[in-house]
């Protein structure tokens, strides 16, 4: 799997942690979470160190690159290529029906678009 995929990803595992699951696939799903956070956190700290090569600024100063400037196509045709690299990070050992037979309350959903950004998580069945 692609670091963009787990980039993309963030939001949807936010939401999942909102959810209402069955203990033993929580505690599951939990663990894989912790996982995911942290490529997520290698993903943020490549990103960060990009925009202060680029900007040659030190880090812990706040930094924007503006739309459309040389900078900022450097910046998004690097980030791009940090993105297009294969994480280790294997799926869950859970299927995705599993995970959604989990959900424990009715009222609690994910969308289609949720899920088609968390299936490539999911062992396929």
């Amino acid at each position: 799997m692609k670091l963009s995929a787990i980039f993309a990803s963030r939001e949807k595992w936010s939401k999942v942690t909102a959810l209402s699951i069955k203990p033993s696939d929580a505690y599951k799903i939990l663990k894989y979470i912790k996982l995911v956070n942290c490529e997520l956190e290698l993903i943020e700290s490549q990103r960060v160190a990009l925009l202060h090569r680029i900007t040659d600024t030190e880090e812990g100063v706040d930094v924007t690159i503006e739309n459309g400037t040389p900078e900022f196509d450097e910046y998004v045709k690097e980030f791009t290529e940090v993105l297009d690299v294969e994480s280790d990070l294997e799926q869950v050992d859970m299927e995705m029906q599993e995970f959604l037979d989990s959900i424990t309350s009715p009222d609690e959903i994910l969308s289609v678009g949720d899920l088609l950004v968390l299936e490539p998580f999911f062992r396929l069945q």
